[in-house]
C-alpha cells in the first residue's frame, strides 16, 4: 500500500500547486500502521536501533527497513523483532552497514 500510493501519487494538485503529503495521524488506521507502530515501540527499546539513522515502514504486511545499520548481528535482530508479529508476512532490509556507508563518503 505505501509504495502503491508512493508510485501512484498525483504530482498536482487541480489547482497546480504541489501536492502536499498529509501528516500522519497519531492513531494507526490500517494494518500496516498497526504494525509499523507495534514494531517502533520494540525498536526503540533495543539498545542497537538507532532511529536517527534507520527508518522501518510496512507495505502489505512487509517490513522494510531502510538507512544505516551496525553489525549484522542487528540485521538478524531486526528480522527476529518484525518476523516475531502477528500479520508480519516478510522482511526486506535495505540497510547499508554503516561502515561501507562511511567508505562511500
Amino acid at each position: 500500500m505505501f509504495l502503491q500510493a508512493l508510485f501512484h501519487a498525483p504530482a498536482l494538485r487541480s489547482c497546480g500547486a504541489p501536492a502536499r503529503a498529509a501528516a500522519r495521524p497519531a492513531v494507526a488506521t490500517s494494518t500496516d500502521d498497526v504494525l509499523r507502530l507495534a514494531l517502533l515501540r520494540r525498536l526503540e527499546a533495543a539498545p542497537w536501533w538507532d532511529g536517527r539513522t534507520a527508518n522501518v515502514f510496512v507495505d502489505d504486511g512487509v517490513v522494510i527497513y531502510q538507512g544505516l545499520r551496525g553489525a549484522s548481528s542487528d540485521r538478524a535482530a531486526a528480522r527476529q523483532f518484525a518476523l516475531a508479529l502477528p500479520g508480519v508476512r516478510g522482511v526486506w532490509d535495505a540497510r547499508v552497514p554503516r561502515r561501507e556507508w562511511q567508505a562511500m563518503a
